[in-house]
């Protein structure tokens, strides 16, 4: 994977953590993410891929193995190329196996009084633990499953990403499910005016009207 600082276009496209937008309004309950904990200190999310995958790219891979290996014939150059991605495909369907018994979940952790996100990465990687105010989010387009999607991306350092996206999949409602993260991870705000968060209020010190946030 190439690391972060090395990929342009993501910077370039980052966005800013002084967003001036209404923030989405969570309840807790949304039923396009999971949540493993939500409270006035951390909110972790469940970001774990369906087990079917790599199952699914192992039948795939072998599929494709035993389809190269049986077309190996004829010129020397088509007998070498089609064993060599034989044996790549063999690999990565022996990644893809090990992955599947090894299945390992993967949680997103914003940590509101230590002002650090926790990302996870891909396979057996461990995750990163990221400063907020040096995170980098990006809304974009991506292709699961032939489907095109807009997400809401936080990167690694290391160029791996984690999608955080709360509510759907609008380009505008993305930039407002941002804008929660910006301000749940600033600590001179009270938390969001979200019900989720009303157990945790102090009658003094009631939330901003969202016209008047800083």
């Amino acid at each position: 994977m190439l690391p972060l600082k090395n990929r342009s276009w993501i910077l370039k496209n980052s966005l800013l953590h002084d967003v001036n937008v209404t923030p989405s309004v969570i309840t807790g309950r949304e039923e396009s993410v999971r949540y493993v904990e939500i409270d006035s200190n951390n909110i972790i999310l469940d970001v774990t891929k369906f087990r079917i995958v790599p199952l699914l790219y192992f039948i795939l891979f072998i599929f494709t193995a035993k389809w190269f290996y049986d077309e190996a014939r004829g010129e020397d150059i088509f007998i070498i190329v089609g064993l060599a991605i034989s044996i790549v495909s063999i690999l990565i369907a022996a990644i893809s196996l090990a992955w599947f018994i090894f299945y390992k979940k993967k949680y997103v952790a914003f940590n509101r009084n230590r002002g650090i996100v926790s990302i996870p990465g891909p396979f057996w990687y461990k995750n990163v633990e990221v400063p907020f105010k040096d995170v980098v989010a990006v809304i974009r387009r991506e292709t699961h499953y032939y489907a095109h999607l807009n997400v809401l991306n936080l990167y690694r350092p290391d160029g791996f990403k984690a999608d955080v996206g709360i509510n759907t999949q609008d380009l505008d409602t993305l930039q407002n499910d941002w804008a929660f993260y910006v301000w749940y991870m600033d600590k001179s705000r009270p938390l969001p005016p979200s019900p989720v968060f009303d157990a945790y209020r102090d009658s003094s010190n009631i939330s901003p009207a969202l016209g008047n946030a800083p």
